[in-house]
């Protein structure tokens, strides 16, 4: 068995016996082979030792044990002045270069935490962290190697600037600090961990002691120490000693699930101890207790769920804080933020009053994340209790129950629409739903509303309306159309809310099949109801931006920018700009002629989607590819494949590469590489592998993905011309043309782009034979 295998194998057997009594554990023992039980014997007896056995100091190598005087020892080029502090890793000293006089802080690794075939990994390492340049973090200077023993063994330290500070959690407490001025410290420490996370430094041992305060000019700053040395100290350590406890270098009361389990740690695992921190800077306690031994650890972080801060005693915690600090807190690392940035961005959106991202762990959550893993297998059941709930209130004879029954009616049309909202985004070839199937139950639904009765007028408006945005979600845009149109009749009047959403879906889907007449016009009704009826400053906003987008698509610019301006207003009022308004501009502008600023309002969308999402999600990456269009419109060319490049490549890492953002990034880039004014060798072999792929990709589609297919087909047509295999070619763009002659009407842009490659070749290859 290899040595991962064993010590999976061992780590459930521990876990399992760790939950015995000792006479029970004693049998448990018994039973388990021979080649196990003497080694999980030794782990329920560490485990039932004082918690040190996660960190516990060792005899240091240089000078004897851990409590020797180092004052006066050389390291390399530094002299150890004193100690400033000890962990499980090593000994930190205040140390003195001689040569050029400066002060700097030097950590000593305790011996046996580097294989000494793994010392040149540390000094190939210390390259990249001497990179971190930030102004919350302490920069490493220098790291090498001192001699350990008499056999002139090797041992790493590490040098890093000297700060002058205390703890964050010692400063908050004894500076009795507001919120405010505590979340501010917090932000400072979010920005340096999301900074090296860009740099693929992943700190993983975040607790007070690494995080110093110091008073910079009268203002608090934050330093974060030791980034990227328990990353170093991981890969480096004696493989053996490791693989038999299945515990890595860290602090448990910080540690993630995954930390304590032994499992691979990426940047989540900074984003729990983050959790960890804020929990304690606004409480002032820890989330666990973890005084206990191993098994209590265990048990602490990977199965209890924390109280809310508020419950600590401090009210003003309740709601927004709680629901951020608990998300932070999420046992598996997917539920948690995905990054440092989304944790600080949510905290930042609390300060300005924001709604916050983090959604409560409900259980209408969990049942929409289940419903959105097996959509297929419960879309009959939701549809039908769905109808069942919604129709059955005229066979109701009392009234109480009636209002009971449209409560509930409207919930399950809520979760049915989360089920499906972004759903073309959010999932992958793999995990979308079969679309004909769903269809068919879709279509019967709406043939049971079209013929009830309309004794409930809202009720059935709101339920057409749910089932115009689930079919919208699957790209069925003409049956949504029917179904908004349908619901835009039923609402009553004296519902202006309603019937603004349902205007503003009608809007959309219009816009979205190319129908700019009747979307300025469903626009111009949400307008109106929401400055009259509605009054919500964020509706208003969102159809101005809407209608704006309708009047440039007829050539209205001058009023598509005034409008498109009013709602800029607007957002700038709740605190921040909106990413999709100022994306809109950018394409009002575009339309205008007014690249310029069309290229750097696009940045300001691009820059906010980076900061609210992961590298790699759909919303980043629409935005890469659009400021790359706008770059490549004006001229930079280079600009635009970089970025490209880096979008295609976000997306195929976090998203698979038949996702629809990856095709279009890829699409994307074979156009950007074809470029005739920088095309060489090097260039076409590279599009002639990615359209290749990409029409692999392609084929593996459902027939109903045809859309993607047409670009596959396409670039490889081109592709082939280039390269001189015009019979190729051409057979690649008379299936492009096959497939886009099947498309909607509102797709007809992508038949004329397959019919304009397949002229051109046809044309290149009349040439030829001629």
């Amino acid at each position: 068995m290899s040595t991962p295998d064993r010590w999976a194998t061992l780590q459930t057997l521990l876990l399992e016996a760790l939950d015995l009594e000792p006479d029970a554990r004693r049998a448990f023992l018994a039973e388990q082979d021979p080649d196990f039980a003497d080694e999980l014997a030794e782990l329920l007896a560490a485990a039932d030792a004082v918690p040190e056995f996660l960190d516990t100091p060792a005899p240091w190598a240089l000078g004897g044990d851990a409590d020797h005087d180092l004052a006066g020892v050389q390291v390399g080029p530094y002299r150890l002045v004193r100690e400033l502090g000890r962990g499980g890793q090593g000994r930190v000293f205040l140390a003195r270069r001689e040569d050029i006089g400066t002060e700097v802080a030097l950590k000593l690794v305790r011996s046996g935490l580097a294989a000494p075939e793994l010392v040149p990994r540390f000094l190939a390492e210390r390259r990249a962290l001497g990179r971190l340049e930030h102004p919350h973090i302490a920069r490493l200077l220098d790291a090498g190697t001192a001699e350990t023993g008499p056999a002139g063994e090797q041992a790493p330290f590490f040098v890093m600037e000297a700060v002058d500070g205390v703890p964050l959690t010692d400063y908050v407490r004894t500076h009795r600090l507001p919120l405010d001025e505590r979340l501010r410290l917090f932000l400072q420490v979010c920005d340096a961990v999301a900074y090296a996370h860009r740099q693929l430094v992943v700190h993983r041992d975040l607790k007070p002691t690494n995080i110093l305060v110091s008073d910079d000019g009268g203002e608090a700053r934050v330093k974060l120490l030791d980034f990227g040395i328990a990353k170093l100290l991981d890969d480096g350590a004696d493989g053996e000693t490791l693989t038999r406890t299945g515990l890595r270098l860290m602090t448990p009361e910080y540690a993630a699930p995954e930390q304590v389990l032994g499992q691979p740690i990426a940047v989540a695992a900074d984003v729990y101890a983050l959790g960890v921190l804020l929990y304690e800077v606004l409480t002032g306690e820890r989330p666990y207790d973890v005084s206990g031994g191993l098994r209590d650890v265990v048990r602490a972080v990977c199965d209890e769920m924390p109280a809310p801060p508020s419950s600590r005693g401090d009210r003003a915690l309740r709601g927004d804080l709680d629901t951020i600090v608990l998300r932070a807190l999420a046992k598996a690392p997917e539920d948690r933020y995905a990054t440092a940035e989304a944790l600080a961005s949510d905290l930042r959106r609390y300060q300005s009053g924001l709604p916050v991202q983090a959604r409560r762990q409900t259980l209408g959550y969990q049942a929409a994340r289940f419903l959105r893993r097996h959509a297929l297998a419960t879309v009959a059941a939701m549809l039908g209790v769905l109808l069942l709930m919604g129709f059955g209130v005229r066979e109701r004879s009392l009234r109480v129950e009636a209002e009971r029954a449209r409560v509930e009616a409207q919930a399950t049309a809520d979760l049915l629409t989360t089920m499906f909202d972004g759903f073309t985004d959010a999932q992958s070839s793999e995990e979308r739903v079969d679309t004909m199937r769903t269809t068919a139950l879709l279509d019967r639904a709406a043939a049971h509303l079209a013929a009830s009765p309309h004794e409930e007028p809202t009720l059935h408006a709101t339920l057409t309306f749910h089932l115009g945005r689930i079919y919208a979600g699957l790209d069925l845009l003409d049956r949504a159309a029917r179904q908004y149109a349908a619901a835009a009749e039923a609402t009553p009047h004296s519902e202006p809310a309603l019937r603004a959403d349902v205007w503003y879906h009608v809007a959309i889907n219009a816009r979205a099949q190319g129908g700019c007449e009747e979307a300025l016009e469903a626009f111009r009704e949400v307008v109106r109801l929401q400055r009259e009826q509605v009054r919500s400053a964020r509706g208003l906003a969102a159809a101005l931006e809407g209608r704006s987008g309708a009047l440039a698509c007829l050539d209205r610019y001058d009023e598509a920018i005034a409008d498109s301006r009013e709602a800029q207003q607007l957002q700038a009022a709740f605190g921040e700009p909106d990413g999709y308004v100022l994306h809109n501009f950018a394409d009002v502008l575009r339309r205008a002629g007014r690249s310029g600023e069309a290229v750097e309002t696009m940045r300001q969308s691009l820059a906010i989607a980076e900061a609210d999402h992961p590298a790699g999600h759909p919303v980043p990456v629409a935005r890469q590819l659009y400021l790359a269009l706008l770059l490549e419109g004006g001229g930079r060319e280079a600009e635009a494949e970089a970025l490209v490049r880096r979008a295609y490549f976000a997306s195929r890492g976090r998203n698979g590469p038949h996702h629809g953002r990856t095709f279009d990034a890829q699409s994307r880039l074979i156009h950007l590489l074809l470029d005739p004014d920088r095309a060489d060798s090097r260039r076409l072999s590279e599009a002639e592998s990615l359209a290749i792929a990409l029409s692999q990709n392609a084929a593996a589609l459902p027939p109903s993905d045809a859309a993607p297919r047409v670009h596959a087909a396409q670039r490889l047509a081109e592709v082939h011309a280039r390269v001189g295999r015009l019979g190729e070619a051409k057979r690649s763009a008379r299936e492009a043309v096959r497939l886009a002659q099947a498309l909607p009407a509102w797709e007809s842009h992508l038949l004329e782009g397959a019919s304009a490659t397949l002229a051109a070749v046809s044309q290149e290859r009349s040439a030829e034979l001629d």
